[in-house]
């Protein structure tokens, strides 16, 4: 088992949805391009259950999501043959690995994954996303912001160095969950917010 072979779960987002972008994008006086029609592309796609949804509600669209994790897209290419979701396709590799024309999307989504990408992906990532944006498309990335997401980036930090020792996954899971565990009976006020959030 490797950090590829572990499922985030199946989500979606409706703020990615193309008819969303596009709402918010004419409320500020942009012109996007049209909804019915369009081309998506997801990057750290997960699972494809977010643009495997919009297949279904938008079937004159053509869908396109990418993500490292073979376990991951092993699922969503099942879940689109169970469904018979025929305007959608999945790749297993990098962005900066993805080949495509310029101009070939109207829509790009990035929801979660910006703030864990490698520093050198996360740096060409701008510049790939407007490479591959049509005139008028549009592109959602999120990303992680302090301070909200200090207490998570703090959990986050303990996992990694309490599993830092460990060889295989199993081994690193088993250490970062000890770390956790350590992490909250230090605390001096278990009923405290902080320790709540944690």
């Amino acid at each position: 088992m490797t950090e590829n072979d572990i499922s985030y779960g199946d989500l979606t987002h409706f703020e990615t949805h193309p008819g969303a972008m596009a709402g918010v994008a004419a409320l500020v006086g942009l012109h996007p391009p049209a909804v019915d029609t369009c081309r998506v592309l997801e990057i750290g796609c997960g699972t494809g259950f977010n643009i495997l949804g919009m297949s279904q509600s938008l079937p004159g669209a053509r869908f396109t999501g990418i993500d490292i994790s073979p376990l991951h897209i092993e699922r969503a290419r099942n879940a689109a043959a169970a469904i018979g979701a025929s305007n959608i396709e999945f790749h297993c590799l990098s962005i900066t690995d993805f080949q495509a024309p310029a101009g070939s999307f109207d829509y790009i989504i990035g929801h979660g994954v910006y703030s864990w990408l490698p520093r050198e992906i996360r740096e060409a990532l701008p510049g790939i996303i407007r490479n591959l944006l049509s005139p008028a498309g549009l592109a959602y990335l999120s990303y992680n912001t302090y301070p909200g997401w200090r207490i998570r980036s703090l959990v986050r930090d303990v996992m990694e160095f309490f599993a830092q020792p460990a060889r295989s996954t199993e081994e690193r899971i088993s250490l970062a969950r000890q770390g956790t565990g350590f992490l909250l009976e230090s605390l001096a006020s278990p009923e405290s917010i902080y320790s709540q959030a944690l």
